[in-house]
């Protein structure tokens, strides 16, 4: 993954296996919570990511247009 070092995900999948393993509904709650805080960074980076590049094409086409007139 690029967010993260193999070897914190190598932790983390072997944390989740041993809390899905051991039945801890609470530990797998706290997993799901946590994973699914990531998954939201995730999204609201690259919603602004997307957004920044829509701007600057906008912006672009407007040079272009600009300079064309």
């Amino acid at each position: 993954s690029e967010y993260w070092p193999q070897a914190d995900l190598v932790e983390a999948d072997e944390c989740v296996k041993a809390a899905v393993d051991g039945g801890d509904a609470e530990l797998i709650g706290c997993w799901a919570n946590w994973l699914a805080g990531i998954a939201k960074g995730i999204r609201d980076t690259s919603s602004r990511v997307w957004a920044m590049e829509a701007r600057m094409k906008e912006e672009a086409r407007q040079s272009r247009e600009g300079k064309a007139a």
